[in-house]
């Protein structure tokens, strides 16, 4: 699996570049995080998702079961 590539924007934010991995995917544009007082919000060739803090920990829970699974197979 293809690491993704990231860069600091400014402070807390993030660039990450998602790269293919072999020929049987393709790499994806990159995801802006930016942290703000408030929320995170994580954007993708102009469409924004914005997230608030308290929604954060489910989320991750959630992201990492769908890892698990991912690696299981």
């Amino acid at each position: 699996m293809a690491k993704p590539i990231t860069t600091s924007a400014y402070k807390d934010n993030t660039i990450y570049w998602q790269q293919a991995d072999g020929d049987m995917t393709i790499g994806e544009p990159a995801i802006l995080v930016e942290v703000f007082s408030d929320c995170i919000s994580l954007e993708q060739e102009g469409n924004v998702i914005r997230l608030n803090f308290e929604t954060l920990p489910d989320l991750a829970k959630h992201f990492n079961k769908i890892f698990r699974q991912y690696q299981g197979k």
